[in-house]
């Protein structure tokens, strides 16, 4: 797996990956930095340092990307890595250990950036609404939760996100993560 981005929450992902991630392996970091890639690299057995995303996803050893670099910058790694079919991405089972709470702050926080972004608006406000659970649900989670942004100039995002898989929609954007088999 490639990580592009390797700043604060780019490191921090390496080390989750390397570490926490049952049978993930980072055999390459990715910074227009080329001497903090080289530092993180460095401390992971088997894995690289490089400056340009395509030259990453070009190793033989590399099956995966996680991109988190900063916004200017996802496009052109996100449509290379389509180009090379590393794009799936698929949760079948959640670890006990994850909560409500991080659907919504490492996942839905994403959204979030995605929403500042997009319609260049800050969010005003948030609202979580936990229905009754799917019978697809963890034991322990409100699964799906929903959740609408309201930004300061009155636009309404909603995000549906499930344990397992999830959906965002705006009023002329949607999108949808996961393997599509698993709809």
């Amino acid at each position: 797996m490639a990580r592009f981005g390797t700043g604060k929450m780019g490191a921090d992902h390496v080390r989750g990956l390397h570490d926490v991630v049952s049978g993930a392996r980072v055999t390459a970091v990715v910074d227009i930095e080329a001497e903090r890639a080289r530092t993180l690299a460095d401390a992971i057995e088997g894995c690289t340092a490089y400056a340009e995303p395509a030259a990453a996803m070009a190793a033989q050893d590399m099956d995966a990307v996680l991109i988190a670099s900063p916004g200017p910058a996802h496009e052109a790694a996100l449509l290379e890595a389509l180009g090379r079919d590393h794009h799936r991405h698929r949760n079948l089972s959640m670890p006990p250990w994850f909560t409500n709470e991080m659907l919504i702050n490492d996942s839905v926080v994403h959204e979030m950036d995605v929403t500042l972004w997009l319609l260049d608006q800050e969010i005003a406000a948030v609202t979580v609404h936990k229905p009754a659970p799917t019978s697809h649900a963890p034991a322990v989670m409100n699964d799906p939760q929903f959740v609408l942004f309201e930004t300061e100039l009155g636009a309404l995002v909603d995000v549906v996100i499930f344990a397992l898989r999830y959906a965002v929609a705006g009023r002329t954007v949607r999108g949808r993560t996961g393997n599509p088999a698993a709809r």
